[in-house]
């Protein structure tokens, strides 16, 4: 847990977000996804950042938490606390209002003899209404996060699907088709027996990480559901943080 903190705290992306982030960002992922011709059926954005290089006690983490919650707009909102003697953490999850978004906020101090103290921060918003709130969701949670002076690292990923099977160089050449489409360069990729995964670039999104040394900030992933006879389309950036 501990090791995994210190790495997603690292792992910021290249770039300031902008008041442009989430307006771009909806764009590009909603476009692709449209232009697979696939229904949305889920949103989701999320944020790791760094809070500050302090231990912090629990009872200023449950404050941080409980603002957080309320500036997120998270109704009913229910808390966790636990602390141990090197790791304080808080929790809150709950829905937001109307679309009852599913919210997953967690704020842990970890303070180790062999790192430096570190706070950090994690927040999860997830929209299965089938609507597009992906916008007004990343700039939700990026004021909330600015509110409180923490530098935001969004992620925003959409999931539909379609009524066709992809798999193999199918579902290459439909993901690169897409990128094509919407102006998205092919950075790298892989296809096994259950899923394909390409990744690329887009001047269109003010921020990217590096992959080999390449920027990207897309990344597009595919596998057929038998049982279901579809084609479930990942579309996010600056890559996937959800199960696909």
């Amino acid at each position: 847990m501990i090791a995994s903190l210190i790495v997603l705290a690292k792992a910021t992306a290249h770039g300031q977000p902008s008041v442009d982030l989430a307006g771009a960002s909806s764009t590009v992922l909603l476009h692709s996804l449209q232009s697979a011709h696939a229904v949305l059926s889920r949103e989701d954005v999320s944020d790791w950042s760094t809070v500050n290089h302090k231990w912090t006690d629990s009872n200023d983490l449950l404050q941080l938490a409980t603002r957080t919650s309320n500036r997120l707009g998270i109704i009913h909102p229910n808390y966790s606390v636990r602390t141990t003697s090197h790791e304080n953490s808080v929790s809150v999850n709950g829905e937001t209002l109307p679309d009852h978004a599913r919210v997953n906020v967690v704020v842990t101090s970890i303070n180790e003899t062999t790192v430096t103290p570190l706070t950090v921060m994690s927040a999860d918003l997830t929209d299965t209404s089938g609507q597009d709130h992906l916008s007004t969701s990343m700039n939700l949670l990026q004021r909330a996060l600015s509110a409180e002076k923490i530098q935001p690292n969004l992620r925003a990923c959409v999931r539909g699907a379609i009524p066709v099977k992809w798999e193999g160089a199918k579902a290459q050449a439909s993901i690169r088709h897409i990128f094509k489409q919407n102006g998205i360069q092919s950075i790298e990729g892989f296809t096994s027996q259950l899923e394909t995964s390409i990744s690329g670039y887009t001047s269109s999104i003010p921020q990217s990480i590096l992959s080999k040394q390449k920027p990207m900030n897309v990344q597009m992933a595919v596998h057929y559901n038998e049982t279901m006879k579809q084609t479930v389309l990942t579309i996010g950036t600056p890559i996937i943080t959800i199960e696909y």
